[in-house]
């Protein structure tokens, strides 16, 4: 599913800035957030009991993770990872379905985000515009 990203910003969304490795959440979190990339590259895995990891998907700009158990008011079942240096619109679980629930709200499938957005994370410096095809890609 792809929010056009100017509702998103519209209900609240914030725009946060994740350097490669850094985790946007844990399996086991209880899902109380939308996610959806503006920039990057995003995995979602699981680590067995020996520390081996497991990549479930992998998810691109302009896709969104995460929401099976958003809608089910369940916990991840795999953690997310950002592959490269990522910007996620974060949006809460209620203007989620404030969205959803607003019948004048447009949902696009198909458009990229073409707007501007206020990064939080306290850093000047510009995510880079050449990206891996894949987080296994350096």
């Amino acid at each position: 599913m792809q929010i056009d990203a100017d509702i998103l910003i519209t209900w609240g969304a914030v725009a946060k800035k994740f350097k490669k490795g850094d985790f946007i959440f844990y399996e086991g979190d209880h899902a109380r957030f939308y996610f959806q990339i503006l920039v990057g590259t995003v995995k979602m895995i699981n680590t067995n009991v020996d520390g081996k990891e497991f990549t479930q998907s992998e998810f691109r700009t302009g896709h969104s993770f995460g929401e099976p158990p958003l809608f089910i008011d369940e916990r991840y079942p795999a953690s997310a990872v950002a592959c490269i240096d990522t910007i996620i619109l974060i949006l809460s679980k209620e203007k989620f379905q404030e969205i959803e629930d607003n019948e004048d709200q447009d949902i696009d499938e198909s458009s990229e985000p073409d707007n501007e957005y206020e990064i939080l994370d306290g850093e000047d410096d510009d995510v880079e515009d050449d990206y891996p095809e894949s987080c296994d890609e350096e």
